[in-house]
């Protein structure tokens, strides 16, 4: 996954801001890293997502030559107030999160700015605009979503460009008896949780349709092993009880590749393995039912960029992966098994090896940290989703699980992820069906991209 100074060199990439001295070590890092590629390509398209929300306002841009003063100050109160550094956080990654986050602020800014032109033409209810049913004039397949001012009474639409996000369903629970298989692709993006924390840092909650909860998962690092000496891969696997679904069980499987030199700028670190293959195999005496958390297809990718990619099944080195299973017990024999297959670069020849899944029956608070953390994530995604799965999933249980699980945090990653729980609890909270228009107008969030603790 990207560093936090990588995601910085990306994000003015991906908006053609870069300093061209380092326009070639992007490039090069674009062609050896999806998760590089992915994390541009989710820029690109919330940037365009909007731009496409200013476009839609009929008369904008005639509207801001009109622009006074007060209106400009009123603009202005609605600026994300800047809080505390923690302790724990570097003045290194703080400025390094704060330029990030302030290019989002500034666009997020400037649709409030518009909004506020647009609502002294037209006296609406909040509510109204929330819903799109105001006006009839929204840009086909987007919701306009009311944030309150950061800074006393009043609010403003942003547009969520919905169509951007193709519908998926959720992965269902699929019989062993009738899938006793299950194929588990190494690589993973985490362009999602980008997606996400812009949105929330926005002070709006993400399009469901926005939220993969296999990239939020893999998103942050974890402490699994790294592999024998004899081996290119190594397969973890910790089994306890599913905190949103108590009688169901959880299991986090842990991949990671062997660690290797770092390659040249314009060579992909491609020292470990080729066609590499992962599969679960269920064992139906010990499983009912199962189903893979995210993964989900969701349709033809978008248009390939002009980086190199890998071809599908190759394994850079030290890569790793973290995928969640629910499952539905039936015994307490080993759920699974987990079979891994993959060549060694320059060789025709196979590598094969198998790890047998154990379930020791563990509560889940007796599970490891980096298991608590993932599942606190993966709660936090499905709720995010509105998934039909969430069973008594709650940002409440999420928060308290993932602030319990943050000794591990390089980059502060974990203690980020606290604040981001606190914000889209806030904003559901607002958001259900219960919160009348007026309360809304009289919400008072505190919008900080800059925070990264919990008020």
């Amino acid at each position: 996954m990207p560093s936090e100074t990588d995601e910085l060199k990306l994000t003015a990439y991906a908006l053609g801001e870069l300093d061209e001295a380092d326009v070639p070590s992007v490039e090069a890092l674009l062609a050896s890293d999806p998760a590089a590629r992915a994390f541009v390509d989710d820029t690109r398209r919330t940037a365009a997502h909007l731009t496409r929300g200013l476009a839609a306002e009929q008369g904008a841009n005639a509207s801001l030559q009109l622009l006074t003063a007060g209106e400009t100050r009123r603009a202005d109160d609605a600026r994300p107030r800047l809080c505390l550094v923690p302790g724990d956080v570097s003045p290194r990654t703080f400025w390094s999160r704060r330029a990030a986050y302030a290019l989002a602020a500034t666009l997020v800014v400037g649709l409030a700015t518009i909004a506020i032109l647009q609502s002294r033409k037209s006296h609406s209810d909040p509510i109204a605009n929330r819903s799109g049913k105001q006006g009839g004039n929204d840009a086909p397949g987007t919701n306009l979503v009311v944030i309150p001012f950061a800074q006393g009474g009043g609010s403003f639409p942003v547009a969520h460009d919905t169509a951007a996000h193709r519908r998926f369903a959720d992965n269902p629970f699929q019989p062993v008896a009738d899938a006793s298989t299950c194929a588990l692709p190494f690589g993973v993006g985490t362009a999602s949780y980008n997606t996400v924390r812009t949105a929330l840092l926005a002070g709006t909650l993400p399009p469901a349709d926005g939220v993969r909860v296999e990239e939020l998962v893999n998103y942050f690092p974890y402490r699994d092993p790294a592999p024998a000496a004899d081996a290119a891969i190594a397969a973890r696997v910790e089994i306890a009880a599913c905190p949103w679904a108590p009688a169901h069980r959880l299991a986090r499987v842990g991949l990671r590749a062997k660690d290797g030199p770092a390659p040249a700028p314009d060579v992909p670190a491609l020292v470990v393995a080729t066609h590499v293959t992962v599969q679960l195999r269920l064992n139906p005496r010990a499983v009912a039912s199962y189903r893979l958390i995210g993964f989900e297809k969701r349709g033809a990718d978008p248009a390939p960029d002009a980086a190199p990619r890998r071809t599908p099944g190759d394994v850079a080195a030290g890569q790793t992966m973290t995928a969640l299973i629910e499952y539905v017990p039936a015994s307490s024999e080993s759920p699974f098994t987990v079979a891994l297959a993959y060549r060694l670069p320059g060789t025709a020849a196979t590598t094969s090896h198998e790890v047998a899944a154990a379930d020791p029956g563990l509560a889940f608070p007796a599970a490891s940290e980096d298991f608590r953390f993932a599942a606190a994530v993966a709660e936090f995604g499905l709720l995010l989703q509105r998934s039909p799965h969430r069973a008594d999933a709650s940002y409440a249980r999420a928060l308290a699980t993932a602030r319990a699980a943050c000794t591990f945090d390089p980059g502060a990653r974990r203690a980020e992820f606290l604040d981001l729980i606190h914000k889209a609890a806030t904003l559901s909270a607002a958001a259900a069906p219960s919160t009348t228009g007026a309360q809304l107008a009289r919400a008072n969030y505190s919008v900080s991209p800059y925070s990264l603790i919990l008020r």
